[in-house]
């Protein structure tokens, strides 16, 4: 147990897990209860930037775990227990109910999780991947955006220090399942909702590249909007966004103030909202479905 404890431990205090668990985690949830799922909330409004699982309330961060795919907190250190004491682990596993009952934890948590999912979710935060999409991107127009959003992520700085954290996982599970092989799996139907998600989410990233260049307005830059769609605040995101590119034509253009209108833009946006702004919204919506759909699977719903 001892083993157990340090190797979570380590992960708590480990950077990239505060970033995986902050960056988009808390936006693939529905809002629960009357307090928000952060204890600080960042100075511009919008999601918290999570520092340290304390930042984090407890219940929000075991359902952001599930939701990306690795039950950390009940499996992170396991294998370095087992790894340690692997005949002893096989005897109790043989011989004693009380152990196996308290590995039916371990047993649950294998069952919805799935390194490679985990896997999976980092990489799309991973700047290189895009490029290398980009690479092979069939048009111009897709090769651009694909690029913006590596320049975007590269700006929001949470590759690295994942990276490093999913190899922190990774040994333990090795060690793991080294000794437990006949230890659960992901079931494929609730994989394929991780991956119809993930799927979801860089679609959302690459319509948000389409967001054309504004000054200044409502407080927020088109920077912003970047980082908060990246982060999936796209409620509050596409609620400015429709002030600064209203959908129908200013109705103070059409007055008589008996002089002489200063120039300003009369026309509307209604292509950009069809175009761009509401398949977002409908993406977004897709994602909170699957998102309740893994709960169901995992049977952590309510």
């Amino acid at each position: 147990f001892a083993a157990i404890q340090a190797g979570m431990e380590g992960l708590v205090n480990d950077p990239g897990y505060a970033a995986l668990l902050g960056t988009f985690g808390p936006a693939l949830l529905d809002p629960t209860g009357s307090r928000p799922p952060a204890r600080q909330i960042d100075g511009m409004g919008g999601p918290p930037t999570i520092r340290h699982p304390r930042e984090l309330r407890a219940i929000p961060n075991n359902a952001i775990l599930q939701q990306i795919g690795w039950c950390a907190n009940t499996l992170q250190g396991l294998g370095t227990a087992v790894a340690r004491h692997p005949q002893e682990f096989s005897d109790l596993m043989a011989n004693s109910k009380r152990f196996r009952r308290a590995m039916q934890f371990a047993q649950h948590a294998l069952a919805h999780s799935d390194i490679d999912v985990l896997h999976a979710v980092i990489a799309t935060l991973d700047p290189k991947s895009w490029l290398d999409r980009a690479a092979h991107g069939a048009s111009a127009e897709e090769r651009e955006a694909m690029i913006a959003v590596a320049r975007a992520l590269e700006g929001l700085g949470m590759w690295s220090s994942s990276l490093a954290m999913l190899r922190r996982i990774q040994l333990d599970h090795l060690m793991l399942r080294g000794v437990w092989r006949d230890a659960p799996v992901m079931a494929t139907p609730e994989m394929l909702l991780h991956a119809l998600r993930l799927a979801l989410v860089q679609r959302i990233w690459l319509l948000a590249t389409r967001v054309p260049d504004f000054s200044t307005r409502y407080g927020v830059t088109r920077d912003w909007v970047e980082t908060r769609l990246l982060r999936l605040d796209v409620s509050a995101t596409l609620a400015i966004l429709g002030k600064v590119f209203p959908d129908r034509p200013d109705p103070a253009g059409a007055r008589d103030f008996h002089e002489p209108p200063a120039p300003r833009p009369t026309g509307s946006y209604v292509q950009l909202h069809q175009e761009v702004f509401a398949p977002i919204s409908q993406y977004f919506g897709l994602v909170r479905e699957i998102s309740t759909a893994i709960s169901h699977e995992v049977g952590a719903f309510g």
